[in-house]
């Protein structure tokens, strides 16, 4: 009966483990094949130490008041008024669907008017330096502002998240703050937090684009948009600038990790008939656990021993006995 106990108990603990084990970093399906439709794209990361062989930055242009510090952060704009500075993948991405993740910061001394903000872009050139918050105007393809001053002077919350399309033919007014290019905006706080922010775009050819933050620290992602329907540039460069005006915030750049999705449908479990609808969120959430096959089969392989050897111990006591 002890003997039994105990078996019963660590079958019990064993189980409990299994069910329990840790979580993956990003893992969109169920059918534990997640991680292998990723694929790293080194030379689209940024990370510290930035400078590699030759003392230089291998795979990214700077440009304008762009600083690199080393071991620490790209800071695209000190807190000084009229500067502008960039930062742009030396080779279009041309991968078809990607996760890019970028941990930046934005911060600055003004409690009441700041400014100007910065911008991601995915677009089929490199783009000068420009008053489109450090980026010249027109554009083909994608630009996603982060803005911090309300040239409007509409009274509205800061900052705010704008996408913007251009196909290469349409200017950017600054003072009317690109309306008219447009296609979706959020609102949220990303100025002044404690830790770093987090922004994840997730992007798959001609279905979708999702914008997320995560500003709150942990593992807490919060939607800003999704499009549907999006159409890219088939090569695109990627693109970080930021803008300082009459008044200023510093933007820095702390990492930028960039995935390959190489099989949308299965990572995300969509449907194979493109559809009209949004998509649920569950095919998007990055919080859903999925145990490796291996500790599984680990996990199972153990309790069945246990219960072979307890099997094999019960049977001699009682042999004993009689």
């Amino acid at each position: 009966m002890l003997v039994s106990g105990i078996l019963s108990r660590l079958s019990s603990f064993l189980l409990l483990g299994l069910v329990t084990l840790p979580k993956s970093s990003y893992t969109s399906s169920s059918n534990g094949q997640s991680e292998q439709n990723l694929k790293e794209l080194k030379h689209f990361e940024l990370e510290p130490p930035f400078i590699g062989a030759g003392f230089r930055l291998l795979d990214w242009d700077y440009h304008g008041s762009t600083v690199i510090d080393v071991f620490n952060k790209i800071k695209l704009t000190p807190e000084f008024s009229s500067r502008s500075g960039s930062i742009w993948s030396k080779k279009p991405l041309l991968a078809p669907s990607f996760i890019i993740d970028i941990d930046f910061k934005i911060k600055g001394e003004g409690t009441v008017v700041y400014g100007d903000g910065m911008a991601f872009w995915l677009t089929g050139d490199k783009l000068p330096l420009g008053h489109v918050l450090g980026a010249m105007a027109p554009w083909d393809g994608l630009g996603i502002l982060i803005d911090t001053y309300d040239n409007l002077s509409s009274g509205r919350i800061l900052p705010n998240v704008y996408a913007l399309l251009n196909d290469g033919t349409m200017n950017y007014e600054k003072d009317k703050e690109g309306q008219g290019l447009i296609i979706d905006q959020c609102e949220m706080d990303v100025r002044n937090k404690q830790w770093n922010t987090r922004a994840r775009i997730t992007y798959v050819k001609d279905r979708f684009l999702k914008l997320q933050f995560n500003h709150e620290g942990w593992d807490n992602w919060v939607d800003c948009f999704t499009i549907e329907k999006l159409k890219l540039p088939k090569a695109k460069y990627i693109g970080f600038t930021a803008e300082t005006g009459d008044v200023a915030d510093e933007h820095e750049i702390h990492r930028v990790i960039t995935t390959a999705v190489l099989n949308p449908d299965l990572h995300f479990n969509l449907p194979t008939e493109h559809g009209t609808s949004l998509f649920p969120d569950s095919f998007f959430d990055t919080n859903i656990s999925s145990p490796s096959t291996l500790a599984i089969f680990l996990s199972i392989s153990l309790v069945i021993f246990v219960g072979w050897y307890g099997f094999k111990i019960v049977t001699k006591v009682d042999t004993k006995r009689f």
